[in-house]
């Protein structure tokens, strides 16, 4: 079955219609989003703001578009992330997007850092930062850390699968079966000769903040504190685990 993609968001790609939608300034196209209220048979969330007034009001975003839906029977899935295990202003937005999902009987989907050909997100802009300068500081806290990602196409197919009512797990934990250290990770996606230092923690969040404030990078430190997961053991151990090889 074929269905017509529309896209929530500041973006507008060229092969989707799309709402107007900015989380930062919770400006949400309510009046174009009322022409599609009966029509929608699919919601797919994958939205955050690592700043905490950008939470609030992108939860409050989320909870407008299932009143909207006015609890009709849909799909409602949420694209989480294993960062609901850390202290991250991003994993506290997540966990609590997952209860609207819950209560709402939708399914919450929570994977490692997502990758296809290429990685996004911060550790893009770490990846160019480092191609640069040929050189990158980072925390102790992530010389061993071991850290999961999730291929982009397993959370593609697994969306398919539930479309089609093959899984009745609503709660899912979908990462790869190899885990790396952060410096794997970098060396894997820049493929560059790179030096790595590591240093105290402090000291670094210190050095981060600073060069938050002066607009130096674009890597916010909630973004490496969102790293800063539970033991990897409990999540390989998880009832929510999905063993399933795509």
């Amino acid at each position: 079955r074929k269905y017509k993609i529309v896209t929530l968001g500041r973006k507008k790609f060229s092969k989707f219609e799309n709402i107007f939608f900015d989380i930062d300034q919770s400006a949400l196209d309510k009046q174009k989003l009322k022409t599609y209220q009966n029509k929608i048979k699919i919601f797919i969330n994958y939205s955050f703001s690592r700043k905490s007034i950008g939470t609030k009001k992108n939860i409050k975003s989320v909870k407008e578009i299932f009143t909207f839906l006015k609890k009709r029977k849909i799909i409602s899935i949420n694209l989480s992330t294993l960062s609901i295990f850390s202290l991250s202003n991003y994993g506290e937005e997540k966990k609590k997007i997952e209860k609207i999902f819950i209560n709402n009987k939708g399914y919450n989907i929570r994977s490692g850092l997502i990758y296809d050909k290429k990685i996004g997100g911060f550790l893009k802009n770490l990846i160019q930062i480092s191609q640069k300068l040929r050189l990158i500081l980072l925390p102790n806290f992530l010389k061993k850390k071991k850290i999961f990602l999730t291929s982009s196409r397993k959370i593609i197919k697994l969306n398919h699968a539930i479309i089609k009512n093959k899984i009745h797990k609503k709660k899912i934990i979908l990462v790869d079966k190899k885990i790396f250290t952060l410096k794997e990770i970098i060396l894997k996606f820049s493929k560059s000769k790179i030096f790595f230092f590591f240093i105290n923690d402090f000291l670094f969040d210190l050095i981060l903040l600073i060069t938050e404030k002066l607009k130096l990078i674009k890597t916010s430190s909630d973004s490496l504190l969102s790293l800063k997961t539970i033991d990897n053991l409990k999540i390989t151990k998880s009832k929510y685990l999905l063993k399933i090889n795509f």
